[in-house]
């Protein structure tokens, strides 16, 4: 029984995480301008991004309507799911082949520098992902006051205040109190799959690829080379206190990694001036992730 369980919420979780992936995919190939045609890098990003974007649009439109609840979000990313497919399925342009051969492949070759790099990445990824199904989330933070907002928000299905934060007097207490945030939001549906928080930190890892992708991305759009460009992302990803927020509630990874992404957007829209590109500049993209 409790393997059945698990194997029922390892499938509504694929139904949650799939859900905005093929009108991502849609926005992703529309994003090509001649300079980054191609480009697996820029096309994952664009991925990510718009991921995240559709989940928190989700969580926002069902908890205004008080129905926040696992039942309407896997109607809606259902719903979300089979409009991208139909779009993909009528649109000439995204093939299977296309998405597969083109959009998301790379010709590169990597030198034997640039293969420790990506190995490293990978490596710490593989070892992040661990921590995240292993380790318990412990520091202040998340536990004083993230972790029980969404717990709230989980149990009422809609936004509500904690009650021990309204009128205390302390502005710090009384700012927590206009929660939601939208990285909490996001969080909250890697929780109703398996009815625990197991999996609640899982989208911090999204906010550590957009990260490296964006300083990576905008470091070849300044001149810097691929191996130079590789390399800074690989510095900023393995620093402790990046790697320590991976496994925490705090805000400060996601805000950091979509600073990163608006200022490459923006970079890139004033360079190719392509309307594709412009959906996401700098204030747009963060006032989608955060209020």
């Amino acid at each position: 029984m409790i393997f059945l369980e698990h194997l029922w919420g390892l499938l509504l979780l694929l139904v949650i995480v799939l859900g905005p992936v093929p009108i991502s995919l849609w926005l992703s190939s529309i994003n090509q301008d001649k300079k980054l045609q191609y480009s697996l890098a820029d096309n994952l990003l664009v991925l990510l991004t718009v991921w995240c974007a559709i989940q928190i649009f989700i969580a926002l439109t069902l908890g205004a309507i008080h129905q926040f609840f696992l039942i309407p979000v896997i109607g809606f990313e259902l719903i979300l799911f089979l409009s991208g497919a139909v779009i993909l399925f009528f649109s000439q342009k995204l093939s299977p082949k296309f998405l597969f051969q083109k959009l998301f492949r790379s010709d590169l070759s990597f030198s034997r520098a640039e293969v420790l790099i990506l190995s490293s990445i990978a490596l710490t990824g593989v070892v992040l992902l661990i921590k995240l199904f292993t380790e318990v989330i412990i520091d202040y933070d998340s536990l004083w006051y993230h972790l029980p907002i969404m717990a709230r928000w989980y149990q009422e299905g809609s936004f509500v205040r904690l009650d021990e934060f309204l009128n205390s007097g302390d502005w710090v207490s009384d700012a927590i109190s206009y929660y939601p945030f939208n990285w909490e939001i996001l969080c909250i549906l890697f929780v109703m799959p398996f009815q625990e928080d197991a999996l609640v930190a899982l989208p911090n890892l999204v906010a550590y690829a957009i990260l490296g992708l964006s300083i990576y991305l905008l470091s070849l759009s300044i001149g810097a080379s691929r191996l130079y460009s590789m390399a800074g992302a690989c510095l900023v990803l393995t620093i402790p206190l990046i790697i320590q927020h991976v496994n925490s509630l705090h805000v400060d990874l996601p805000f950091a990694a979509f600073f990163m992404v608006a200022l490459y957007f923006v970079i890139s829209f004033n360079r190719s001036r392509s309307s594709a590109s412009h959906f996401c500049d700098e204030y747009k993209c963060l006032s989608l992730i955060f209020e």
